[in-house]
């Protein structure tokens, strides 16, 4: 578990497995290569994944507050648990 945040964004990451299983605060991997959240904290305050190919939100975050998914490559918010969430982001995206 990571105390504060965990900031991976940037990196040409195509991949967050190894990532922390749980983040208290932040957890940034925007500006990646990223198809998929496999791999990603199932706990987090909140998730930024903007910006990469993400075709798919399987993996994501079971627990999250805020989650930002602008400008992938999503067709659908399926696989995101929007139960808990109190703001979803996802404009830049071809969701229908």
């Amino acid at each position: 578990m990571v105390g504060g945040s965990f900031y991976c964004q940037d990196n040409k990451l195509e991949s967050l497995v190894g990532s922390p299983k749980e983040v208290v605060k932040d957890f940034d991997c925007s500006k990646n290569k990223l198809k998929n959240l496999k791999g990603s904290p199932s706990h987090v305050r909140d998730f930024d994944c903007s910006y990469n190919k993400l075709e798919t939100l399987v993996g994501s975050p079971s627990h999250a507050r805020n989650f930002d998914c602008r400008n992938n490559q999503l067709t659908s918010l399926k696989g995101l648990n929007q139960k808990q969430m109190k703001k979803v982001q996802s404009d830049g995206n071809n969701i229908k």
